[in-house]
């Protein structure tokens, strides 16, 4: 059983995005034996960068953060004195309409600010969880590789479709989650010597098929030879082509991007794909995160509260709060 106190507390926290590492950062400095586990082999979920060679990197996932609590404001521009985020102002079309909040990009990468509150963290890297459930001890973790593991306490903070499949022997937490939805998304990458034949670095929804092009290389810290962009599908062309072949869904993102430059594209040096399963957020949880009865499990997300990082923290935040309350 569970220890009132916090240095004897075992907790696993499930996924090193901003929720996990957020919440995870909060219970370690409370005392708590934390252990993160994350099954790909970076911090920062769909805050990420792909690194071509030895000098190009691009942005495929999220693309800038905004800020608008104080606490996530704070958070933010103390990232910034530190180095490791920054304000982006791309240059906008004509036809743009000005933004109002400043976007915050990570440097030299998105999760680049992620990582100070990773410090001192026992985070277990390509470690793929297969279940959760409870064992009578507390909760019994089994991975696809390795032994399974019991912790006193749980924190999953995988995406919404995931966690109903890990938690699916908890009718409480699969009824409260069941009308969450999160669309996926269709992410070109490419570069090339030439330049686009568009107006401004950021074009936001130009065609029904596409969401959001940005030149990748106007963020800070990651100058690049040539033009470098990110195009991210409406979530309706993402949702019909889901499971296209990659190399299809390339030329076909080209075939996209295409039509907005209204020409012959240029010879690119570098074009890949990418699918994000779950992407944005359409119908969020309405409270930052669901929790079982006796307090030895939380669920929760971006996707608790709506498509945006900031939510993300502020439900690792409020589950690290609540799970410590509960002791």
């Amino acid at each position: 059983m569970a220890s009132a106190n916090n240095s004897k507390q075992t907790v696993a926290v499930i996924g090193a995005g901003m929720t996990g590492i957020t919440c995870a950062r909060a219970l370690y400095v409370a005392g708590y034996d934390v252990t993160v586990f994350e099954k790909s082999r970076g911090l920062g979920g769909r805050m990420a960068t792909r690194r071509v060679g030895k000098t190009l990197t691009i942005d495929h996932g999220a693309q800038f953060i905004t800020a608008r609590s104080d606490a996530f404001k704070s958070f933010m521009q103390r990232a910034c004195k530190a180095g490791t985020a920054e304000i982006w102002q791309p240059r906008l079309g004509e036809d743009e309409e000005a933004v109002d909040d400043d976007w915050y990009v990570g440097r030299p990468r998105m999760n680049s600010f992620l990582k100070p509150l990773a410090q001192g963290l026992n985070i277990r890297e390509k470690a793929t969880v297969s279940t959760i459930t409870r064992d009578g001890q507390g909760w019994r973790i089994t991975f696809a590789k390795g032994e399974p593991e019991t912790f006193d306490r749980v924190v999953c903070t995988t995406p919404v479709d995931q966690a109903r499949t890990l938690l699916a022997t908890e009718p409480h937490i699969i009824e409260t989650i069941k009308d969450v939805t999160v669309a996926p998304c269709w992410a070109l990458l490419m570069a090339s010597e030439a330049r686009l034949r568009v107006d401004g670095d950021v074009l936001r929804a130009p065609t029904d098929d596409i969401a959001w092009m940005a030149r990748n290389d106007t963020k800070p810290g990651r100058g690049a030879a040539g033009s470098v962009w990110v195009v991210h599908a409406s979530v309706d062309w993402s949702r019909k082509n889901l499971e296209m072949d990659k190399d299809d869904a390339i030329d076909a993102l080209l075939a996209l991007v295409g039509k907005v430059t209204g020409g012959k594209l240029p010879t690119t040096t570098y074009e890949s794909s990418h699918r994000w399963r779950y992407a944005q957020t359409e119908n969020p949880l309405g409270q930052p995160f669901v929790a079982t009865d006796d307090g030895t499990l939380y669920v929760g997300g971006d996707w608790c509260l709506g498509a945006r990082v900031e939510y993300a923290f502020e439900s690792g935040n409020a589950i690290a709060a609540a799970l410590i309350e509960a002791v």
